[in-house]
């Protein structure tokens, strides 16, 4: 039998951008060490031209932990820089870097 493994739950407070009170919420759950959230990010960012300020887009973090190793730490950064009212701009800067999100790596982002 193998035992499960527990890992710390991320905080529910979302990020968003565009307009809190749009009435339409697009939501995304995306990996930074994932190939396929990198190509996501670039259509949300196409998204967000073509519906300024109609749209409200929350991104929530869903780290592939069993294949991606670095992921919850990187979404850790990202939170950690949006308790500083930084979070975009760590957000855009892990997926320029997704090579980089080693510890030390992370460090030097903040």
């Amino acid at each position: 039998m193998h035992k499960k493994e527990v890992l710390p739950v991320i905080p529910s407070k979302s990020m968003f951008a565009g307009n809190a009170d749009a009435a339409v919420e697009l939501t995304v759950f995306g990996d930074y060490e994932s190939a396929e959230t990198r190509q996501l990010n670039d259509v949300m960012k196409e998204v967000m031209k073509t519906f300024s300020g109609k749209l409200k887009l929350v991104f929530r973090h869903f780290p592939l932990t069993q294949i991606h190793q670095r992921a919850h730490k990187a979404a850790e950064a990202a939170i950690g820089a949006g308790q500083e009212g930084k979070f975009w701009e760590m957000h855009e800067l892990l997926m320029e870097r997704y090579h980089q999100l080693g510890i030390t790596s992370l460090k030097a982002h903040a």
